[in-house]
């Protein structure tokens, strides 16, 4: 909600908006790599990692 809300300010789009933009940027993103960058936390939203980083 707050990823939306930053990027569509008030007037939210309907709920699959979002999940068109977050498949386009896997399209552009992801894909050509051999691991993802985009992770989805079900119930917080997305984040991007660095998939070697060692955990801290």
């Amino acid at each position: 909600q707050e990823l939306e809300t930053r990027v569509w300010g008030e007037e939210l789009p309907d709920s699959d908006s979002l999940r068109v933009h977050i498949h386009g940027l896997r399209a552009a993103i992801d894909k050509p790599f051999e691991k993802p960058l985009i992770q989805t936390r079900h119930g917080i939203g997305y984040r991007m990692v660095d998939p070697d980083a060692v955990p801290a």
